[in-house]
């Protein structure tokens, strides 16, 4: 064989072999691309999902901070409700020459007058007359005493060392503890 043939031979063969070589890279980088793809899909299907279960808390974060603030403004208005309530009834017990508050303040003496002797600084609208009739009802000697505290609406009993304050804010107060939970049944339905 000739040198030129050789020459040629070699280079057929070598261009074979680069030919093969060029082919044998592009079919390893069509497979290395394909499985970059694929994992890069996989990790944008991991990542959205990730993104979905992120928003999904956040939305679940926003909705209880909202269910939060909801039951908040509900809680608000029921105790303005309930404020209210105990304001008009405060209003009707009060009210000037009133018999429910007379009523009210005669089953509360009846239930504080241990001897029948004790003193008592009655509210100027309820008057001596009203002690003065307890006393003929009852057979008791309470004596109406003027003194610095204000009854407000009410009486204070005192006796030694015993002092029982039946003034409005007390009375009112009682009240409210006593009916506060009843009062909200009637109103919420609890």
């Amino acid at each position: 064989m000739s040198g030129s043939r050789i020459k040629d031979r070699i280079l057929s063969d070598a261009a074979q072999k680069a030919e093969e070589i060029v082919q044998e890279a592009s079919s390893r980088a069509a497979e290395i691309l394909k499985e970059a793809e694929a994992r890069a899909e996989e990790a944008r299907k991991l990542a959205a999902e990730l993104a979905k279960r992120e928003a999904q808390k956040e939305k679940e974060r926003i909705l209880s901070l909202e269910l939060i603030e909801i039951n908040k403004k509900l809680l608000i208005s029921r105790r303005k409700l309930i404020d209210e309530v105990f304001r008009e009834v405060e209003k009707k017990i009060f009210a000037s020459n009133s018999e429910i508050r007379k009523k009210l303040l005669t089953g509360l003496i009846e239930s504080l007058v241990k001897t029948g002797n004790e003193e008592i600084i009655v509210d100027k609208e309820l008057g001596k007359e009203w002690v003065e009739r307890l006393n003929r009802e009852k057979g008791w000697k309470l004596k109406v005493i003027d003194g610095e505290d204000d009854p407000d609406g009410g009486f204070i009993l005192k006796k030694g060392n015993m002092k029982v304050v039946a003034t409005r804010s007390a009375i009112m107060e009682s009240l409210r503890e006593d009916l506060e939970v009843e009062v909200s049944r009637i109103l919420f339905g609890k």
